[in-house]
């Protein structure tokens, strides 16, 4: 096996797009923020004291949910919008 081809990016990351990612009910979660890092991947994580950071995804039931309200979607993906 020729160990370059594992390194270079993947013939799969153009079509990859971390906003499409679902993460069940954190997509709809104020305690959700997304996290980015410098290779592209897109972590959901968690910032209600009591449960954990990273859950496994998809989140299908939380007793620490609570709806967002009107905006706080658009901020909580993206960190560059106030």
């Amino acid at each position: 096996m020729d160990v370059r081809r594992l390194r270079g990016p993947s013939r799969f990351a153009a079509a990859y797009d971390p906003a499409m990612v679902k993460a069940g009910l954190c997509d709809a979660c104020a305690w959700q923020k997304v996290i980015r890092n410098t290779r592209g991947s897109a972590f959901s994580m968690c910032r209600h004291p009591e449960l954990p950071k990273y859950p496994r995804l998809p989140v299908v039931e939380c007793r620490g949910f609570k709806e967002q309200e009107e905006g706080e979607a658009l901020r909580s993906r993206r960190p560059d919008v106030a």
